[in-house]
């Protein structure tokens, strides 16, 4: 294969990456749980088979280890969340991603990470897609997850107690070498 095939080979699946990332992206901001009679842009068909493309085609290599990191890290999306999604996309899937019982049983709760504007939030949910989507929804500045750790308030208050020379504001800290440094040991 000569240099330029090489090259526009590359070009081209850098090119299909980013029109995935953006039917995601284009879903995750227009969703909008608490408008029933909305429906956003892209449907969860669309964001199955874009999930399935990058889980498939491993398009998430480089910068994450597994589907799954690539899929909690950059959307805030448990396992489940994907594979029920993907197998929606395959036509084999009918039933709510949740149902009410499973609702009603919350499995856990987790304390979350979230960066933005120099800053990281500690926070805790037992939910980390719709905490994520809510707070992203929010904010005027983007937000990236950077992962989370099984835990309650207990835990989270401890993290806050620990960090609290870098807090900012309420749940917010400063992005700092110490944060990141305990970051990267709990998420590895």
């Amino acid at each position: 294969m000569e240099h330029t095939e090489a090259i526009e080979l590359q070009e081209s699946v850098s090119n299909e990456q980013n029109e995935i990332e953006k039917a995601i992206s284009e879903w995750a901001l227009n969703y909008e749980p608490h408008e029933i009679n909305k429906r956003p842009k892209v449907s969860p068909q669309d964001v199955g088979k874009a999930l399935k493309t990058i889980r498939d085609e491993r398009l998430y290599r480089g910068e994450y280890a597994s589907f799954d990191l690539y899929c909690a890290r950059r959307w805030g999306m448990r396992s489940k969340d994907s594979s029920w999604y993907i197998s929606l996309h395959e036509g084999v899937q009918s039933q709510p991603l949740v149902t009410k019982n499973e609702e009603d049983d919350a499995v856990g709760r987790f304390v979350y990470f979230i960066e933005g504007a120099g800053m990281i939030k500690i926070g805790v949910t037992d939910n980390i897609s719709k905490r994520f989507n809510s707070i992203r929804t929010m904010s005027p500045v983007p937000l990236t997850l950077i992962g989370y750790i099984s835990g309650d308030v207990t835990v989270e208050a401890k993290l806050h107690k620990r960090f609290s020379k870098h807090r900012k504001h309420g749940e917010w800290f400063e992005d700092c070498e110490e944060i990141r440094r305990y970051l990267a040991k709990i998420l590895s």
